[in-house]
């Protein structure tokens, strides 16, 4: 994919290897559909592209932006919302979900406790 002068301004070389080094090294168990990606560093990254896109006015959407969002695991709680992230991506489907909350339950502490205190308060309204 071409990345425009714009963004390669943005980022340096080293942290696109990085970030390619990140998704060579991620289990067929983390990522969903080459579209969600749990990162072995605690990362979800979310493509805004198909990696096979051929379509010229599709790739011209991403000249002047990344083809991906990249949010910290630990900033997710139960709460969280896609809409955030992408305002395109607000048709999440249910196996999406499931594959995340599966995902999140394992690698965040944060997202854990979000999902402990949610229950308890769950708990506690119904007494």
């Amino acid at each position: 994919m071409h990345i425009s002068h714009n963004i390669q301004k943005k980022l340096n070389i080293k942290s696109l290897k990085y970030l390619d080094e990140l998704l060579y090294q991620t289990s067929q168990e983390n990522n969903f559909n080459n579209r969600l990606f749990a990162l072995p560093n605690k990362y979800l990254l979310i493509m805004k592209i198909d990696f096979n896109e051929q379509k010229d006015y599709i790739l011209k959407e991403f000249e002047d932006e990344l083809p991906f969002d990249i949010i910290h695991i630990e900033t997710m709680t139960i709460n969280f919302s896609w809409t955030r992230l992408q305002p395109g991506f607000t048709s999440i489907n249910h196996d999406r979900v499931v594959w995340l909350q599966e995902r999140l339950m394992k690698m965040s502490i944060t997202y854990r406790q979000s999902c402990l205190l949610l229950k308890k308060k769950f708990l506690s309204d119904k007494i």
